[in-house]
C-alpha cells in the first residue's frame, strides 16, 4: 500500500495516463510500409552520397586535364595568329 501511494505522489504510477487517449497500435501493413519507406530512404541516401563522391573525384581529376587543353588551345591560337601574342613586337 505504501509503495502505491509513493508512485502516485512521484507521478510514476501507471494510472496517471488514463486521461490521455492512447494511439492505436500500428497494423502489419503499416509496419511493413514504414520498413519499406525506411529502406528506400537509406538506399537514396547511400546513392546520393556515392554519387557526390564520384562527382567530386571526377572533378578533381578533370581540372588538370581541362587546364592543359585550355593552354594547348591558347598556344595554337597564338601560333596561327602571332599578332595576338603579347610577346610579339612590331619593330
Amino acid at each position: 500500500m505504501a509503495k502505491e501511494e509513493e508512485k502516485k505522489k512521484d507521478g510514476d504510477g501507471e494510472d496517471d495516463d488514463d486521461d490521455k487517449p492512447k494511439e492505436p497500435e500500428k497494423g502489419c501493413c503499416e509496419k511493413t510500409g514504414d520498413c519499406i519507406l525506411a529502406t528506400c530512404r537509406f538506399i537514396y541516401a547511400v546513392g546520393a552520397t556515392v554519387g557526390k563522391c564520384i562527382i567530386h573525384t571526377v572533378g578533381f581529376c578533370w581540372y588538370p586535364i581541362k587546364e592543359r587543353c585550355h593552354n594547348c588551345c591558347y598556344r595554337i591560337k597564338l601560333k596561327f595568329n602571332p599578332a595576338l601574342d603579347p610577346a610579339y613586337s612590331e619593330l
